[in-house]
């Protein structure tokens, strides 16, 4: 996995995001499990898993796990813009961070935004502290999660 994603990330840098996502493929039934991957490589570092030294075949699959992340970011954008309600797609498997972790108060993430649209928002969220291309592919991702238009509720959170 590592490679492909480090040879995408080449293809990004050659030309260009926008040219690359035309390429990606962008059906509903991809977007939990690549929600599921990106939460997944973002639990797990690229120094341990599950608390042990990584090694082996571990350090190939998880690598800088940097490129991992920016690949299925920028797929993820693509994955949002699906022409449904995000409600209609909501993961159930995908657990909800404790309310101290999530940008929104618990209050108001009872107001109709989407448990997908609030993970998605929360690991983006993070990634905005990250140096290079991570933080370009979460601005992508946030820009085009938050200007959908059933996702309005979530922007007004996101901005206050």
């Amino acid at each position: 996995m590592q490679n492909i994603c480090g040879l995408l990330h080449t293809f990004v840098q050659v030309r260009g995001y926008k040219a690359i996502t035309k390429c990606l493929p962008h059906e509903v039934r991809d977007v939990e499990p690549a929600i599921l991957l990106l939460t997944r490589l973002h639990d797990r570092g690229p120094e341990t898993i599950s608390g042990q030294a990584v090694g082996g075949s571990m350090t190939e699959e998880f690598g800088a796990a940097w490129s991992s992340r920016c690949a299925l970011l920028l797929w993820l954008s693509v994955l949002v813009l699906i022409p449904f309600d995000l409600k209609t797609v909501d993961a159930k498997s995908i657990e909800t961070p404790n309310d101290s972790v999530l940008p929104f108060q618990a209050s108001e993430r009872i107001s109709g935004v989407p448990r997908t649209v609030q993970h998605l928002i929360h690991l983006c969220t993070q990634f905005l502290d990250d140096p290079g291309p991570t933080r370009l592919m979460a601005c992508v991702l946030l820009s085009r999660l938050l200007t959908r238009p059933d996702t309005g509720v979530a922007l007004d959170l996101f901005m206050r």
